[in-house]
């Protein structure tokens, strides 16, 4: 039996200096944002800061940053927050070169570059961070622990993180994969020569290969080229982990996981996605979360990532228990949907509403006071303000805030599932999200300064 390698520096380094990961072509950032939505502002005071945040003086460190895709969206986001910063830290000189290009061609000003590995941390002298951004890294570490204690170091009391580890069903025939390219590519030393016999195979697996069976699940080999087969196919160390295995890593570490950072994952992880059952939901309904998500991991089979927020402590979720809060529907096209939705409620009353996520669809059957919630619902008001002007829209005075509550709470789960409602204090101003249409409005201007959305 071949042993495990024990560090991962040498063979790591190597490959993504020979291949930046993810393969970007800096010159598309002329024309296009990648944008991912756990990076965005208004996902992170709500996931992480219990919507309290602002952004001023805002200190980022993205870990592992490779060629930039969580950098260029934070630091675009961050540009109009006075004293906000981001530092990139990558051990590859060629992937950080490819985030300097996009950086320069985008204008961004705001970002640090650190060549070297996120295991010295500690020792840098670098001031501690309100966000961590750890994305595809830790689990190609010889000791994630170590790597996640490293960025714990440097993380304020009061900050997060956002941690994407790869996940172990979904991922089932990639390791059997791995596995085959490794007695394949036995004495084969050169990167160009393992990517082409990676490719030959890949070329002719018979159909009950497991690869082959849930190749939709990923896609890297089709997408990024060279780099794109040699990450998911040929790295030196990759370890995936199960929901448990990542609730258990987090909290050995002495953090929190607060929860799923993508919509994709939250709904993919809801049992009531895969099962009908009314007995066995019942009965699984009973558990705890963390084992609601185990089983909803097996069941679906599809999940191949596990990208989490993290933190020192466990209340950082903003809750529509507070008055305070500011709800606003988000990953709607329209600015108007709020006052659209209510209009379809009012024009068929008492029908069912079929809702599009980008992740979800769900039904519900409107209440008594649904429709006024939506009304109101324009990203200004506070729940409480809502409820004032559901009671004056309905002549009904004598509805209590927790009346109202109980109504729209189920309702705002399903659309908080797929991130389509978001919550900030009333306290905190509003994030703008940098979007494709802003981005490719600024480039038909002319480009300039920084675009801010609308």
């Amino acid at each position: 039996m071949e042993s495990a390698p024990t560090d991962y520096l040498p063979g790591i380094r190597r490959q993504y200096e020979h291949l930046p990961y993810p393969h970007r072509d800096p010159e598309e950032e002329r024309t296009r944002l990648i944008n991912p939505s756990s990076e965005r502002l208004a996902n992170l005071n709500h996931y992480c800061y219990r919507g309290r945040r602002r952004f001023d003086d805002f200190r980022v460190l993205v870990a592992g940053g490779g060629t930039g895709d969580g950098t260029i969206y934070l630091a675009l986001q961050l540009a109009p927050y006075p004293g906000a910063k981001v530092v990139h830290l990558d051990l590859s000189t060629a992937s950080i070169a490819v985030a300097k290009r996009r950086a320069e061609i985008r204008g961004l000003t705001n970002i640090e570059w650190i060549h070297g590995s996120l295991l010295e941390l500690p020792d840098m002298g670098l001031a501690p961070f309100d966000y961590i951004n750890c994305t595809g890294v830790l689990m190609i570490l010889a000791d994630p622990d170590a790597g996640l204690q490293a960025l714990k170091s440097v993380l304020r009391p009061d900050g997060a993180l956002g941690l994407m580890l790869y996940a172990q069903y979904g991922r089932t025939g990639v390791y059997q994969m791995q596995a085959l390219m490794r007695l394949i590519n036995r004495g084969v030393t050169e990167i160009p020569d393992q990517v082409a016999h990676a490719r030959a195979m890949l070329a002719g697996l018979p159909r009950t290969n497991w690869f082959k069976r849930g190749e939709d699940l990923v896609s890297d080999h089709e997408r990024m080229g060279d780099s794109g087969v040699y990450d998911l196919l040929l790295i030196e160390q990759d370890r995936a982990y199960t929901v448990p295995e990542t609730y258990a890593f987090v909290e050995r570490a002495g953090l929190h996981l607060l929860d799923y950072c993508w919509a994709r994952e939250r709904v993919l992880l809801e049992p009531e996605t895969h099962l009908r059952n009314p007995e066995l939901l019942q009965r699984i309904a009973a558990y705890p979360l963390p084992r609601r998500r185990a089983i909803a991991e097996l069941l679906s089979g599809r999940l191949t990532r596990q990208h989490v927020y993290a933190a020192p402590d466990p209340d950082r979720v903003a809750t529509p228990d507070d008055p305070d809060m500011v709800p606003s529907l988000t990953d709607f096209p329209d600015p108007g949907a709020h006052a659209a939705l209510a209009d379809h409620i009012a024009a068929h009353p008492g029908q069912p509403v079929e809702v599009h996520l980008p992740e979800t669809t769900f039904a519900f059957t409107p209440g008594l006071c649904t429709e006024a919630v939506f009304r109101h619902m324009d990203g200004v008001n506070s729940l409480g303000e809502i409820y004032a002007r559901v009671r004056e829209d309905l002549g009904r005075p004598e509805l209590t805030d927790a009346e109202i509550l109980a109504e729209f709470r189920p309702l705002y789960e399903r659309f908080h599932l797929g991130d389509g409602i978001l919550l900030r204090h009333r306290s905190v101003p509003a994030t703008t999200e940098v979007t494709q249409a802003v981005w490719e409005r600024w480039r038909t201007e002319g480009g300039g300064p920084v675009p801010q959305a609308d």
